[in-house]
């Protein structure tokens, strides 16, 4: 067959390529974040007694898996010792288990319920900077961390109106 009588295939716009584009990141994006959402929450642990914390060689401090907690906390303490001001930081799983006691058939049960009683973000008070973040290590630093998922979509959403 010559090109010429060959059959000319539909030409996709560049606002079909990028609907097609977009389509496949949400969808990527769904599956990932369904897939993270059975994952235990994980987060870093600097703890007092901890010396090694905050050392070149291990300055976020460990990994833990927090089961019970939907939160990471991120905790520094600021010091003013001998005229010099010192910071401490503390990191882990957010202190969110609350003990419950019910009467039962006249028997007291005890048990415990996560409480999801933080908001996001930092509080400071008293020279205390109180944070608290959602996701495996976000923890890290006194910044609350940005999904990237939602910074994706931010960046589809300008681009669709700035073809439209």
């Amino acid at each position: 067959m010559r090109p010429e009588t060959m059959g000319r295939g539909t030409e996709l716009s560049a606002a079909g390529s990028l609907w097609i584009s977009v389509f496949w990141l949400i969808g990527g994006a769904l599956v990932a974040s369904a897939a993270s959402s059975d994952e235990v929450l994980r987060c870093f642990q600097c703890s007092d007694s901890d010396i090694s914390c905050g050392s070149p060689r291990n300055p976020l401090g460990n990994v833990l898996e927090c089961p019970n907690s939907t939160m990471c906390s991120y905790t520094e303490r600021t010091l003013v010792l001998n005229g010099r001001e010192w910071t401490k930081t503390l990191r882990g799983c957010a202190n969110q288990v609350q003990r419950t006691v019910d009467l039962v058939n006249r028997k007291w049960e005890f048990g415990y319920e996560v409480k999801d009683q933080y908001e996001e973000g930092c509080v400071r008070k008293d020279k205390v900077n109180y944070c608290h973040c959602r996701g495996s290590l976000c923890n890290s630093s006194s910044w609350p961390s940005v999904d990237f998922r939602l910074l994706i979509f931010a960046s589809i959403v300008r681009l669709l109106l700035l073809s439209g």
